[in-house]
């Protein structure tokens, strides 16, 4: 210590140094003991077609009918080429939470080096707009089979 100061470094006070370097990282883990707040989700597949044919690599998206009872989840799957899916939100096919949907889809002309502009909806846009789309689900909290999504030029 500095000459004229009026506080000693001894064994107390590098002890409790120590034990501060020790306790401050543990904090947050018991201040913050919070349970997953996530909704719980549950298995949906379902399958897609345009004028009866599988639409594949569509994109399919869920919309909260009440947004203030769901949240702002939006469960999301891309078809095989057959027109399956399986509906992700949080990981990789883990399904959707329950509740009532609003059903999108869109299918995108793939790109070529020559195109300029943005890419282009090979579906209806009715069906990429929430509140044009005649499409609506239910997700129940057991393992579900949507009705097939048959959609009209």
């Amino acid at each position: 210590m500095h000459k004229g100061s009026s506080r000693e470094w001894n064994a107390g006070n590098a002890c409790r140094v120590v034990a501060l370097l020790i306790l401050i990282p543990c904090l947050p883990a018991a201040g913050c003991s919070k349970t997953d707040a996530r909704p719980p989700v549950f298995p949906v597949h379902g399958r897609v077609l345009l004028n009866g044919q599988p639409l594949a690599h569509a994109f399919v998206t869920l919309h909260p009918v009440n947004k203030a009872e769901q949240g702002e989840l939006h469960p999301h799957a891309q078809a095989e080429q057959d027109g399956t899916f399986w509906l992700s939100t949080y990981d990789n096919e883990d399904g959707a939470p329950e509740g009532e949907y609003f059903v999108t889809v869109q299918k995108f002309k793939p790109p070529k080096d020559s195109d300029a502009g943005p890419p282009v909806n090979l579906v209806s846009g009715r069906y990429a707009n929430p509140t044009t789309s005649n499409l609506r689900v239910r997700v129940e909290p057991t393992t579900n089979e949507l009705p097939v999504l048959k959609l009209n030029p």
